[in-house]
This record gives structure tokens, C-alpha cells and sequence, in this order.
């Protein structure tokens, strides 16, 4: 019962925000790149929230870049440049967001 409500929640979020059917599959590769609002490191992984979320598609945005390799000094800061290749995918915030996320294989910064 409780996964059922956890689904129907994220399902809710999705619909109500960005459809899948308006987004690229998931594990497409995509090049992006975006000014950074804020950023977050944590043990394993960061995240770069963009100051404007980042178009996928026309009716479809990536609003948050993530990555499980070491975060590059120069993207420590509010108002780098981030250009990244990586996987579109549908996570949790992403979804609270509004759009999908971006799991980064590469990332740079100036």
C-alpha cells in the first residue's frame, strides 16, 4: 500500500509539471549548459541547481545536474557557467522541481 502512494505521488508530481511523454526517454545522453543558482557536495554525490531550468525538450527542462564524481573547484560558486554531458533521468527533487535531472559523466566550469 505504501509503495502504491509513493507512486501515485511521484506520478502526480510528473504529470502536474513536466509528462515523461514530454521528456526525452531516460538514459538519453544530453549536452547542457546553464548558469549556477546553487550547488550542494555531499559523501558520495553533488548537485547543481541551475538558475533557470535547463530545456530538454519544448515543454520539458532539466532542473537539476547531478553526479556521483568529484565536483570541479571552478563550479564551487553562484554564477559559474556549467556546461555537462550526461543521462537525463527522472529523481525525487527533480520531479518536486518540476522537470528531470541530469546525472552527469562530465562537468566543467567557468
Amino acid at each position: 500500500m505504501r509503495f502504491s502512494v509513493l507512486c501515485l505521488s511521484m506520478l502526480f508530481l510528473v504529470s502536474a509539471h513536466a509528462r515523461a511523454s514530454d521528456c526525452p526517454p531516460e538514459g538519453e545522453t544530453r549536452s547542457i549548459s546553464g548558469t549556477v543558482k546553487n550547488w550542494f557536495e555531499g559523501d558520495k554525490s553533488w548537485e547543481i541547481v541551475p538558475t533557470d531550468p535547463i530545456a530538454l525538450a519544448p515543454l520539458c527542462r532539466a532542473s537539476l545536474i547531478t553526479g556521483a564524481l568529484p565536483m570541479p573547484e571552478t563550479c564551487r560558486r553562484k554564477g559559474a557557467t556549467v556546461t555537462t554531458e550526461g543521462r537525463v533521468e527522472f529523481t525525487e527533487q527533480s520531479m518536486m522541481d518540476g522537470g528531470m535531472a541530469l546525472v552527469a559523466d562530465t562537468v566543467s566550469c567557468e
